[in-house]
């Protein structure tokens, strides 16, 4: 029943609804805890709307709108040629999002208000619309995940994905990178967003390169490369869908053979 969305549920169905979710901020609020970069995951989460302040790039007001095609104008920052979309929503106390850790899944509540920056792409199925699931959004959920790749960053680094830059923010910080080096596909997201992003990097981006991330990471050496390229959380691999006939396809992974050290944003297995 509670599977079914909100336009298809009874009445009956909508105030079960409504009855549990007060019950569960009922139960949850009073145990509240700090936002700390370094906590460990939980099942159920709940934290302290005050100590949770995402890196904001833009000055732009926050929007209630649950869904970014809904958002005011004013509310959202476009890229040049209006591919991306930056917008910064407001959820209200007692909001959840979800939160993983490998196959384990749970969820994390506030006690108050917070703001949660996103970047959104052009829908692939309509170019007038924006893709409703953010490519990413600096929750607790995309920091949780991101940790376990940024503490194996050494020696010279490749991040693959710019996103909102958490990620090379935080590598750009590590004492034990000596090189930096950022691999994007799009030109225009890097022009727009990496002059508001070198601010806090806490080293010298040695390079950026432009292009495919299969093609180009084959070429490359480096130490480490974290890979954060991929639309959903799961078991990521840097594979290539390749035709293996003309009934057949298939996933086969892409050698980097000078490429010491390879993580995946949600992978199960990393090349040491």
């Amino acid at each position: 029943m509670m599977s079914l969305p909100l336009f298809l549920m009874s009445d009956e169905q909508r105030k079960f609804l409504r009855d549990r979710q007060a019950q569960a901020i009922q139960r949850r609020i009073p145990l509240a805890v700090p936002w700390d970069a370094e906590m460990k995951w939980q099942p159920e989460l709940t934290l302290q709307a005050k100590t949770y302040k995402p890196r904001s790039l833009f000055d732009v007001p926050a929007s209630n709108a649950r869904d970014v095609n809904d958002a005011l104008l004013e509310e959202t920052i476009h890229s040049p040629k209006k591919t991306f979309c930056y917008i910064e929503r407001r959820l209200k106390r007692g909001a959840m999002l979800e939160n993983a850790s490998g196959q384990k899944r749970g969820n994390i509540m506030w006690d108050g208000p917070i703001v949660v920056p996103s970047l959104h792409e052009r829908s692939p199925h309509h170019a007038d619309f924006w893709a409703s699931v953010p490519w990413m959004s600096i929750t607790p959920f995309e920091l949780m995940t991101l940790r376990s790749g940024t503490k194996r960053a050494k020696g010279r680094t490749l991040v693959v994905g710019l996103g909102l830059g958490h990620q090379l923010i935080e590598v750009s910080k590590r004492k034990q990178v000596k090189e930096l080096v950022l691999v994007e596909r799009s030109q225009e997201l890097v022009d727009w967003l990496l002059p508001r992003i070198k601010p806090h990097l806490g080293c010298e981006l040695k390079d950026v390169v432009i292009g495919d991330a299969y093609k180009k990471l084959p070429k490359m050496k480096a130490d480490v490369a974290l890979i954060d390229i991929f639309p959903r959380y799961g078991f990521n691999k840097f594979e290539k869908l390749v035709s293996v006939n003309e009934r057949l396809n298939e996933w086969v992974p892409v050698a980097c053979p000078n490429i010491k050290s390879l993580w995946c944003w949600g992978s199960a297995q990393l090349k040491d």
